[in-house]
């Protein structure tokens, strides 16, 4: 919505009898930056959620990761003070 905005505040800019520099500056940098964003958007959003369905996937797990309950044995008891 800002950038439909800015654009037609540039446009509206051409059409008065004194063209305003200030004015075109700052609508100029408002729909640069709005683009800016958008195309930002357009290429991280999909390196993030590309990201997070790498991380949500399990892995294989190897052989000497996993540990065999039976033969671990039971942990000795831990005590707080």
């Amino acid at each position: 919505m800002d950038l439909l905005g800015g654009v037609v505040s540039c446009l509206s800019l051409v059409f008065q009898d004194k063209f305003d520099v200030l004015a075109t500056v700052a609508y100029g940098g408002l729909v640069l930056s709005e683009v800016g964003i958008f195309v930002l958007a357009g290429i991280l959003n999909p390196k993030a959620n590309r990201r997070a369905r790498e991380v949500a996937t399990p892995t294989t797990t190897r052989e000497e990761d996993t540990v065999d309950m039976e033969s671990a044995g039971e942990l000795p008891p831990v005590s707080i003070i």
